[in-house]
């Protein structure tokens, strides 16, 4: 499938198939529209000598790769670690990161009270993936106003 496959250490090329599609009335060209198809054994093929071809050129960082990974595994929390919180309608809200595990949990408790509630716990959410990015974390206006429902 790549067409520079015969030349040893170069890169795999990915094939331009010229293919054209309406968005909103306006023709777009898109040589690669053939890769939306995962099930394509063209896209595995290729996807395949893509793959070897970063393992044969970072095979040499194999040991820093795994003192990376080492390293940052190290820094995931042995104890829990709150944020420092902050107030918002008679709540307030903190972040924690669990013992143990890598991603946040959003809390809240009515001030004065140490009894807290759940609001968010990304290590739920990214469960499914491994993988979870939650860049803002705010309460809705809804849950703001005194509100004990989520």
């Amino acid at each position: 499938m790549p067409a520079s496959a015969s030349q040893p250490g170069a890169p795999p090329s990915a094939p331009r198939i010229p293919s054209v599609r309406d968005l909103h009335g306006t023709a777009e060209n898109d040589d690669y529209a053939w890769m939306r198809d995962h099930d394509d054994p063209a896209l595995r093929e290729y996807l395949a000598a893509e793959r070897a071809y970063y393992d044969a050129h970072a095979a040499h960082l194999a040991d820093l790769t795994g003192r990376l990974a080492a390293e940052s595994a190290g820094r995931v929390p042995d104890r829990a670690d709150n944020s420092v919180g902050w107030p918002l309608s008679g709540f307030i809200y903190r972040t924690r990161a669990p013992e143990g595990r890598e991603n946040l949990q959003f809390l809240r408790s009515r001030s004065g009270e140490s009894a807290e509630q759940l609001l968010l716990d990304e290590n739920i959410v990214g469960a499914a993936t491994g993988y979870v990015d939650v860049g803002v974390r705010e309460p809705s206006p809804s849950s703001v106003g005194g509100s004990s429902r989520f």
